[in-house]
């Protein structure tokens, strides 16, 4: 993946985070979000943001990952802990199919998910971690 990918892909879900922000202020006016991204040997691609307030935190990640000639490309919303609250998306692709321009449509297709889902962390965080399990 190259580092223009790279930032393509962090424009995209940086968008996305401050539009949920944007959508869990109107139901939770303190909510604060911090966000980023890195790489490593094991992950082409890692996003996440996280979102807390009352002393709730909740976290989206978004991961590319290369094990065994495949590319999983998956995210999730969750609790601090890890604890998973919904699987937002799941992709296998063989890496030899699997080219800069499907990693960024999927992030595309993770952002589109992140928004659609932002009532879930506004009711997490306004309801609290017991009520928002329920």
């Amino acid at each position: 993946m190259t580092d223009s990918t790279r930032a393509t892909i962090w424009h995209i879900l940086n968008n996305a985070f401050h539009k949920v922000l944007h959508t869990v202020q109107a139901d939770v006016p303190t909510v604060r979000m911090s966000a980023g991204h890195s790489q490593n040997e094991a992950f082409l691609f890692r996003a996440f943001a996280q979102y807390s307030a009352g002393g709730i935190v909740v976290v989206i990640s978004f991961d590319v990952q290369v094990q065994n000639l495949q590319v999983h490309v998956f995210g999730d919303l969750a609790w601090e802990d890890g604890l998973i609250i919904k699987s937002l998306m799941e992709t296998v692709i063989g890496s030899e199919a699997c080219d800069e321009q499907f990693l960024i449509s999927q992030a595309y297709t993770f952002a589109s998910q992140c928004e659609h889902n932002a009532f879930l962390i506004a009711s997490a965080l306004g309801e609290g971690r017991k009520e928002a399990r329920k």
